[in-house]
């Protein structure tokens, strides 16, 4: 996909080099693109922050329904082995 070589490299080199130009940005538009990036960054923390709470109350939930399960079974257990061995 890239070149090996390092004269390809520079035949890349000189065609970007003809192709790209210096473009002035107005001040104005360069403020608005930054207001746009910090709001979709403080967007995508929130989600994030959204999100993250509900896997540890499912994980939490999931781990206690675990506990009780062997709790449950470990009495079971103990309960056939006392009237098996009175």
């Amino acid at each position: 996909m890239y070149p090996k070589d390092e004269h390809s490299l520079d035949q890349v080199e000189s065609h970007l080099s003809r192709a790209l130009h210096p473009v002035a940005v107005p001040t104005d538009f360069r403020a608005q693109l930054q207001n746009g990036l910090m709001l979709a960054a403080r967007h995508d923390v929130v989600v994030e922050k959204e999100n993250q709470p509900v896997w540890g109350w499912m994980v939490s939930a999931f781990l206690i329904g675990i506990l009780v399960g062997v709790v449950l079974l470990n009495q079971r257990w103990r309960g056939r082995a006392v009237i098996r061995n009175p």
